[in-house]
């Protein structure tokens, strides 16, 4: 039972707790304090980031300003035709500018308003409850992925447009790239590139020059507009300008004084002082590429994410021991069991053990049959006699006898039926068993998935990993994006060298595009690599999702099946945004200057223009007509002299070229031939597209096929399980398989049962067999039995469960007896009856689980259960597609004739335009319902393919979601997707069409500019309706009609159908209604006579519809043209995909009753054992009444007259009378008194006693007496009225250096045993324990500045608070103490030790002690770290100093002033403070004598303390004493550690102090300051994950060693001059490094030995005895036996302790044994001690003497022989040789007479053993000398000797195997006389 008890109570165990719906307080509270453990599962792991997190904005003052709005933009509008500028003219782009930076402001505040929404939709997954700083870390993350995602869409999409805009050469209204010529030949106006500086526009679209204000009537510069660049393109020129004019008021008012309108306005500048994340120069690039943010603002709502995560629970754990109850309750269900078995088990083993078999010489025939008879005689003996119901006293009875003969064969045999059934259930039943692998590595994984694949089961930590975490993906472009191809040189040679004459060029004349072609593929490659590398980077931040670790063969499938998917999505959306881009170009009409899509012309001073054909494909139909590209004649344009293989010409350049091949580029000899058609001095080499290279394409392949694969070649992914597996990061692995219980398992289970069963059935059997038996006997004789009342009363009067046995007649005993009965039946009833009641009617929650259930029992458990019904999804994420699908339907206009190619074609008006005006019907007819196709078959796309990529989004849930909430959140999520999705296209189309109208893009019918014939030059006028021009904005627009040729009059007004700017806007604004007319539509038709028939349907006005007849086709687009949005929501499907494994619900209810009758069987048989054990002995304790009040004694009883105890002696004394009784007093005092002898003369000086003195002799056991007239002895009668106090950790390591003094720092952080002064008992006391003596850390969340200061105890007594538990380990010269506290914020150990060098004595002989603290920070925060240590060295608490030089005596009322006075009168050396006749008296001295301890005194030494930074903290005390000398603190700094210093009289001010700032004044020197407490603190900073140590020095300096008034100077003063010189020697980091190396190189030695575990503790801790060693300046060497025992170097206590002295300084123990073979005897007995005395008064320096010892001499010659072996030195061995010869001849002469030492004292002094004739302790050192004699005569080659020594060393063996082994036949005489 104590094993079982020690187990369950001294075993640690790992508690965990349940805390039921914690709030966000409760969490922060229990995550303060167990971060490692805490776990709070969220019972919604996926949280929309909208509701736990905001992200606030700021935009640049721009757009808030006057300079976007529109009074500026209007005031900057010229009049076109009034006023001619200069294109580079800021009066001619200002408009444009500023209204571009508008859009641009407009435009991405959509964006990020979109972004939000589709931001704050997105989900936050957690498994459990993350931690504020985690979650802070985690949102600021997403934060970061989201502006720069959200960044990089827009700029990209930007840069797209513009592309387009760049490769098509689309012409610019305001003529900034290209300028508008006549070429009166043809009539035909012809387009060249605008040149700025250097750079022509046919070269790059980037070409800037800066903007001016130009003089109306020539070119004259006035005014140069600082940041402001006219360039080829609006928006280009506009995002290379800056703002910094406008940052100037007169800078603005200087551009306002050439302004050519009539009106005023009042702009002010921006503030240049505002704050801001830009400069005044920064460029409006440089704004959009941050969105033109200001600031980012995000916040997040702990309180709403800890709410919408809303743990029912949360687990954390400790390590604890077992409690109370647990233990009783485990050690109750065993006991009853373990003391059946032990019942039966030990008598029968003893007498097994004890049966002393007779042996017979026999025949074996013989032998083996009476064997044989014997076994069965005694089994059928033992089977017919045993009983184990005996009554008390036993009965003769034979009715009795057999019933219990009965009943015992009845018990065993259901003893043994029940026992084979439990033992056959428990062994033979099918479990399955349960493994947990704590924090497996990924090879352990790896191996248990081979062998479980199908049970393994590792839950992730983290359920949401980054793909770019663990996933990597490369991928190859095609080879033409890395050619020459797509070189700035071959583009610029492409541009430039050809001889353009525009009148004699063929448009499609390869040279003619050759430039942009090239250019254009350049773009698509930078385009398709940055839209990869943007799709990549928004892969690589999606989340995984896997609840549980996966093994690497379906990890890499799933990725593969994402890879592809990404593939089709990026693929897709880059190609519906291409295509939408160029489908707004062509319904808008937009003119190329390139001439390919239409041509213009001037006719009576009107420009007019014509449709391009290609093929009798008419670009006014499709974009994409295309003819084979060739070179022509230069002077015969229809002539042609090559045609370039692969490449077409078309409306548009894009489009050419997506039909184009590179096949010529493949191909040397083409290339050749084709740069001889261009003017070049020198053929540019280039090198020609590798066809032999590995392609997924061929040569021929269109550039349309290449683009539809993203133009890569190869893609190349990679999966790094390791780090999928460090992310997944399982905390433990759980696999399970089928085996059966275990031994110990089934063992346990039967003790647990056995002792219940043996009890009830102890109970029933003999009482059923009892029944049976009355009964029939009652029935056989027809005897009247007793009446039932008379039967009770019997029963009740004999009824005892405790007889004696023999069967006691004593009243008290049988009292007692039968109150223990009555008592125990009660106890038992009621504890039972309890039990019974509170398993019976306690409500309990039974949990029930339902394993692999279906739908239909998930929802008809959820309908009964809805609160607890809880069903894990084994996969936790689930592709949308998986559970809910879409469908939809478009408005009937999308399905109708109208967008059919037979309308449009219908249409188109193939007669010269000449007499159409430009907002004729019959110019815009076509426009408008490819406008219409466009967007119906646009929005179907990026509809189609938006879908695709919802479906492969993940929906996230830990447990099944029920139906009604499934339901609501998938409809949620659908309609998040369809507002995103409509936001996301509105926003597209609002970026191309502001892109198109900042660059004022001209739409070839004249829609929103008008060229026209000026002189002989081609200006512009913007085109108006109903009065609005479209210089101001590009949503002008009137009703569209077809005018009257000759006078431009309306013939037909198109019901709803608007014209405007572009085609596009108007179009938007407009309405279907005449398409819902057959009137209307059939009017349309006859106004088309010369173009036939058509068969054509008006939209059915009867359909269902959410739109109206008059909804705009704003309307409709905003709705992306939908008319119905079906979503079917699949919860089996999702069920089937969540695919519960079980389901658990719960309930209360009541315990059942085999629960019941099973708790109460483990119980009942502890329950009555224990019962039985303690009732009686209460009641016996409860009765001695008398006992109760037995006073507390100590006397002696009985007194001993004429007799004597030997030996035993624990402290022998001088009574103070010469009175026996004085003895009985004494040994009253000490506890551990047992006994006591009085001498009225003592025999001999003993201890304290004096010869022929009275003397008492104190016993710490009786020994045994003997007979003695002379003495009177006593044995003790006591009672103790105390308890001991409990063990604790009373001593430890001593650091400091070797006899430089030391300090002890023990397990409580306490500072012990002060001896650095020099004290000894031959100087002043050491000091016992120092209370201010501190060492202190703070530690500071730089985050939260929450700040944790302590001090290092475990019971401090001041004001900061301590550490919860401390873990002491001392091994010399290092104490180490674990800091054990859960509230700590970092791990903390703190180190104290010295320097020790093994065989470098003097390196061992500095006088210092490092304290270092490790500090490891395990928070996911940084940490600042201080730490402290403060010395009170100034004022010794219970110390006096007296002396009779007193130069003043004052009465200050504290101590303090004590250390002022001494430091103000320049006489004073030291001081004492005392209360004197109920006065405070301070008295000093002026010089400086040994302190002594006296309680209630305070002492010093006069001080001043001195510190210059970086200098350390010094006390110097001045003089020539002892006690004078030097302290000194010092942390190790280095760059990233400060120091600060203080001193103070207050020590509670010094720790507030500290407390508060961690620190004190670090820049103020201190001179010659007094002050009692002296502080230095050090001070860094961790981050999370972080280790550093920081350490403080403390070193001391105190040269002058007395020995009573004899001066010797501390050999250290040899090596150190002061105490700054000590700190200099150690006081950095390298030699910080080289002390600790220098210990670890002696621990290795032993640690890394087989030496067991003591021997290695003894061999390094034994040198803990230096702690009182000396060594000074003359060369001596001297130590002190025990500052309590004050002989000096006694040879016997050095032989206990001398392995480390000459193991590692062995020079120190030469010294001592020359010394010991100075004094010498003449008869060569070597001296006990150097100076005599033990618990007496310090006698003199070198005072040799001592007793006639015989472990002395011995030691000696051993010690000899020891340091030669080890050292080899010679010259030592010569010098003690002959002294070790006396020596051997001393030993032979004192064990002469019996061959071993006679009648002398050995080192266990204390039993007198020089009584006895020889001792076994004596014997052996003296047969251990001889065997050494006999090696030191061998080495000296000393015949004599050695035989000498060879005799007396076989002697002494015989001897002692004669006299000094006991046995049984040993003379009992012998055992008497020998010890």
């Amino acid at each position: 039972m104590p094993i079982l008890l020690l187990y369950t109570s001294l075993t640690n165990i790992t508690r965990t707790v349940v805390v039921e719906k914690p709030t966000v307080e409760t969490y922060l509270n229990l995550y303060s304090k167990y971060p490692q453990t805490l776990s709070c599962p969220c019972s919604t792991i996926s949280i929309n980031y909208g509701d736990i997190l905001s992200i606030q904005y700021s935009f640049h003052q721009v757009c808030t300003s006057d300079f976007i709005s529109k009074k500026w933009t209007n005031y900057l509008t010229i009049d076109y035709e009034n006023t001619y500028l200069n294109v580079t003219d800021f009066r001619w782009i200002a408009r444009q500018t500023f209204q571009t930076i508008r859009s641009f402001c407009e435009l991405i505040n959509t964006t990020l308003s979109n972004s939000l929404s589709q931001f704050y939709s997105k989900q936050y997954v957690s498994v459990n409850v993350v931690s504020l700083q985690m979650i802070q870390s985690q949102s600021h993350s997403s934060v970061s992925q989201f502006r720069s995602s959200t960044t990089n869409s827009f700029l990209f999409s930007l840069i797209k447009i513009r592309d387009i805009i760049h490769v098509n050469a689309l012409f610019s209204a305001h003529m900034t790239n290209f300028d508008a010529i006549l070429d009166h030949t043809f009539d035909d106006l012809v387009f060249v590139e605008r040149t700025y500086g250097n750079c022509s526009c046919g070269v790059s679209p980037l070409c800037v020059i800066p903007s001016s204000i130009y003089d109306l009537s020539n070119t004259t510069v006035l005014f140069t507009v600082p940041g402001i660049y006219a360039g080829c393109y609006l928006i280009e020129s506009t995002l290379q300008s800056t703002l910094e004019c406008f940052y100037d008021q007169t800078c603005v008012d200087r551009i306002q004084s050439f302004s050519l309108s009539s009106q005023t306005v009042q702009i002010t500048s921006l503030n240049q002082s505002f704050p801001s994340l830009y400069s005044v120069n920064s460029t409006v690039q440089q704004l959009i590429d941050q969105l033109m943010i200001e600031q980012w603002n995000a916040s997040i709502v702990y309180s709403k994410y800890y709410a919408e995560c809303s743990p029912l629970q949360c687990t954390y754990s400790y390590q604890a021991r077992n409690d109370a109850i647990y233990i009783i309750t485990t050690l109750v269900g065993l006991i009853g069991g373990l003391v059946t078995i032990l019942k039966i088990v030990v008598p029968r083993f003893v007498k097994l053990i004890r049966r002393r078999r007779q042996r017979q010489i026999l025949l074996e025939e013989s032998s083996t049959r009476r064997s044989n008879g014997n076994f069965c005689f005694k089994i059928n003996n033992l089977i017919s006699t045993l009983n184990l119901f005996p009554s008390t006293p036993p009965t003769t009875n034979a009715y009795e006898l057999r019933n219990q003969t009965l009943s015992t064969r009845l018990f065993l045999l259901s003893l043994f039926i029940i026992m084979t059934i439990l033992l056959l259930y428990t062994s033979l039943v099918n479990i399955t068993k349960t493994v947990i692998v704590k924090t497996p590595a990924v090879e352990k994984y790896l191996e248990l998935y081979s062998q479980f694949p199908e049970t393994l089961s590792c839950p992730c930590s983290a359920i949401s990993i980054s793909y770019g975490k663990f996933f990597l993906m490369n991928y190859t472009l095609h080879q033409v994006c890395s050619s020459d191809f797509v070189s700035d040189e071959w583009i610029n040679y492409l541009t430039t060298h050809i001889n353009f004459v525009w009148y004699l060029w063929n448009r499609l004349d390869f040279r003619l595009i050759s430039g942009e072609t090239f250019r254009g593929i350049k773009i698509l490659c930078e385009s398709l690599e940055t839209t990869i590398s943007q799709s990549l980077n928004q892969f690589y931040s999606n989340e995984y999702i896997s609840g549980f670790l996966l093994p690497s063969g379906l990890l890499e499938t799933q990725t593969k099946a994402f890879l592809a998917q990404f593939r089709t999505s990026t693929t897709n959306s880059y190609l519906v945004s291409l295509s939408l881009v160029r489908d707004t170009v062509q319904t808008n009409a937009v003119f190329s200057a390139k001439v390919t899509n239409y041509e213009l012309f001037y006719h009576s001073d009107h420009v007019h223009m014509n449709t391009n054909s290609y093929d009798s494909c008419s670009c006014s139909l499709s974009s994409a007509c295309i003819m084979q590209s060739s070179i022509y004649d230069d002077s015969n344009p229809n002539s042609i002299m090559f045609t370039v293989p692969g490449m077409y010409a078309g409306c548009y350049i894009i489009e050419s070229l997506l039909a184009s091949t590179l096949e010529c580029f493949y191909n040397e000899t083409c290339i050749t031939q084709l740069q001889s058609f261009y003017q070049s001095n020198q053929t540019l080499r280039v090198t020609p597209l590798n066809s032999s290279f590995p392609s997924l394409y061929s040569v021929n392949s269109a550039m349309q096929v290449v683009i539809n694969n993203l133009m890569i070649e190869e893609w190349n992914s990679m999966i790094n399980y390791s780090s999928y597996f460090d992310e997944c990061s399982p905390l433990q692995c759980t696999y399970s398989y089928q085996t059966r219980n275990d031994m110990i398992y089934i063992v346990t289970t039967l003790i647990g049962l056995v002792g219940g069963l043996i009890t009830i059935l102890k109970i029933v059997v003999p009482r059923s067999i009892q029944i049976i038996r009355g009964r029939k006997i009652e029935t056989n004789s027809g005897e009247l039995s007793l009446t039932l009342r008379e039967h009770l009363k019997n029963f009740y009067e004999k009824f005892n469960l405790f007889p004696s046995i023999p069967p006691t007649t004593n009243d008290h005993e049988l009292r007692n007896q039968k109150i223990s009965t009555k008592l125990f039946v009660m106890l038992l009833i009621l504890i039972v009856t309890i039990l019974l009641l509170y398993t019976s009617l306690a409500n309990i929650t039974k949990t029930v689980v339902v394993e692999k259930p279906t739908v239909e029992t998930y929802l008809n458990l959820y309908s009964k259960y809805p609160q607890t019904l809880s069903c894990p999804c084994s996969t936790i994420s689930i592709n949308y597609g998986d559970i809910l699908s879409i469908q939809y339907s478009f408005h009937q206009v999308c399905t109708s004739d109208f967008i059919k190619l037979d309308w449009i074609y219908f249409l188109d008006f193939f007669q010269s335009p000449l007499y159409a005006h430009f907002k004729d019907f019959l110019l815009m007819g076509p426009q408008v319902f490819q406008g219409l196709r466009s967007f119906c078959l646009t929005i179907k796309a990026i509809i189609d393919n938006n879908i695709d990529k919802f479906y492969k989004n993940q929906y996230i849930s830990a447990y099944v979601i029920p139906l009604n909430l499934f339901q609501s959140q998938v409809s949620l999520l659908n309609n998040q997707f369809r507002t995103s999705l409509i936001a996301d296209y509105l926003l597209s189309l609002s970026l191309i069409h502001e892109t198109t109208d900042g660059n004022a893009l001209q739409s070839v019918q004249m829609t929103n500019y008008e060229l026209y014939k000026r002189g002989d030059a081609i200006s512009v006028r913007p085109s108006t309706y109903d009065n609005c021009s479209c210089t101001y904005s590009s949503s002008c627009l009137m009703q569209s009609a077809f005018y009257n040729y000759t006078n431009h009059t309306i013939t037909f007004s198109v019901p709803g159908i608007n014209v405007g700017c572009y085609f596009t806007e108007a179009l938007l604004l407009s309405n279907l209604q005449c398409f819902y007319s057959k009137k209307c539509v059939n009017h349309l038709k006859s106004l088309y006579t010369w173009m036939g028939d058509i068969e054509i349907s008006q939209i059915d006005t009867l359909s269902p519809s959410l739109y109206t007849i008059n909804s705009s086709v704003q309307e409709l687009i905003n709705q992306l043209m939908i008319e119905e949005w079906n979503l079917n929501i699949m919860y089996n499907q999702y069920y089937s995909e969540c695919s519960p494994l079980r389901c658990t619900y719960s309930y209360q209810a009541r315990n059942d009753a085999i629960y019941i009758i099973t708790t109460l069987v483990g119980l009942v048989g502890g329950l009555i054992t224990i019962l039985k054990i303690v009732v009686p002995r209460f009641v016996a304790v409860f009765r001695r009444y008398a006992l109760r009040h037995q006073p507390l004694q100590c006397d002696s009883n009985p007194i001993l007259a004429e007799t004597d105890l030997p030996g035993a002696d624990f402290l022998s004394i001088i009574p103070s009378a010469a009175d026996p009784s004085e003895c009985n007093t004494l040994c009253c005092r000490y506890a551990s008194c047992t006994s006591w002898s009085y001498a009225s003369a003592a025999p001999s000086d003993f201890n304290d006693c004096r010869q022929g003195r009275p003397c008492c002799y104190l016993k710490s056991y009786t020994p045994q007496s003997v007979h003695n007239p002379n003495i009177i002895s006593a044995i003790m009668n006591r009672t103790f009225p105390f308890e001991h106090p409990p063990s604790g950790l009373r001593s430890a390591v001593p650091i400091g250096g070797i006899t430089t003094g030391s300090i002890e720092l023990r397990g409580d952080g306490t500072f012990h045993e002060w001896t650095i002064e020099n004290q000894s008992p031959a100087t002043g006391a050491k000091l016992g324990f120092i209370n201010d003596a501190l060492l202190a850390f703070r530690i500071t969340n730089l985050d939260t500045k929450e700040i944790d200061t302590r001090l290092i105890r475990t019971h401090p007594t001041h004001s900061i608070k301590g550490i919860q538990t401390i873990k002491y380990h001392g091994s010399y010269p290092v104490s180490k103490l674990e800091l054990v506290d859960e509230s700590l914020k970092a791990d903390l150990d703190l180190y104290a030790y010295s320097v020790l060098k093994v065989a470098d004595l003097n390196r061992s002989l500095t006088p210092a002690i490092i304290f270092s603290l490790n500090v490891h920070n395990l928070n996911p925060y940084p940490i600042s770290i201080d730490f402290m240590s403060t010395l009170p060295l100034s004022a010794q608490i219970d110390q006096t100093r007296q002396s009779n030089h007193i130069v003043q005596q004052i009465t200050p009322a504290n101590y303090t002033d004590c250390i002022v006075f001494c430091h103000q009168n320049p006489s004073c050396a030291s001081w004492n403070w005392q209360i004197l006749n109920n006065n405070p008296t301070c008295s000093l001295y002026s010089d400086v004598p040994y302190n002594e301890y006296l309680s209630g005194h305070v002492s010093g030494v006069r001080g001043q303390w001195s510190f210059d930074k970086p200098c350390p903290l010094v006390l110097d005390r001045p003089g020539s004493a002892t006690a004078n000398g030097q302290f000194l603190l010092w942390p190790y700094l280095s760059s990233n550690r400060t120091m600060s210093v203080t001193i103070d009289n207050n020590i509670e001010n010094l720790l507030n102090k500290f407390a508060e700032n961690g620190r004190w004044s670090d820049d103020t020197p201190i001179q010659q300051s007094a002050g009692v407490h002296g502080a230095v603190s050090v001070s860094t900073t961790l981050q999370p994950g972080e280790q550093q140590t920081l350490s403080i020095l403390f070193a001391w300096y105190f040269p002058h060693h007395f020995w009573l008034d004899l001066p010797l100077d501390n050999y250290y003063s040899l090596l150190f001059t002061n105490v700054t010189d000590v700190a200099k020697s150690i006081g950095n980091e390298e030699q910080l490094e080289v002390i600790v190396n220098d210990i670890l190189s002696l621990h290795n030695i032993y640690s890394n030995s087989s030496l067991p575990d003591y021997l290695i503790d003894s061999l390094i801790n034994s040198v803990s005895h230096m702690r009182s060693a000396m060594y000074f300046s003359n060369g001596d060497w001297r130590q002190w036996e025990a500052f309590d025992c004050n002989d000096v170097d006694s040879v016997h206590n050095d032989h206990q302790r001398h392995l480390p002295y000459i193991l590692y300084f062995p020079e120190t123990e030469k010294l001592k044994m020359y010394q010991w073979a100075k004094y010498q005897q003449p008869d060569g007995m070597i001296q006990e001690t150097f100076t005599v005395g033990c618990l007496g008064d310090t006698e003199s320096y070198d005072t040799h003497g001592g007793r006639r010892m015989g472990d002395v001499t011995s030691i000696f010659i051993l010690e000899t022989l020891e340091l030669y072996r080890w050292t080899n030195d010679t010259k030592f061995l010569n010098d003690m040789y002959p002294h070790v010869s006396a020596g051997i001849q001393w030993q032979l002469s004192v064990s002469s007479n019996i061959g071993l030492p006679e009648n002398l004292e050995c080192t266990y002094d204390i039993p007198y053993l020089s009584q006895y004739p020889t001792t076994t302790f004596n014997s052996f050192m003296h047969l251990a000398a001889m065997r050494a004699c006999m090696e030191l005569s061998k080495i000296m080659r000393d015949t004599k000797t050695y035989n000498q020594c060879y005799e007396a060393y076989i002697v002494a063996g015989k001897q002692i195997d004669k006299l000094l082994w006991y046995n049984d036949s040993l003379d009992t005489r012998i055992q008497h006389r020998i010890c």
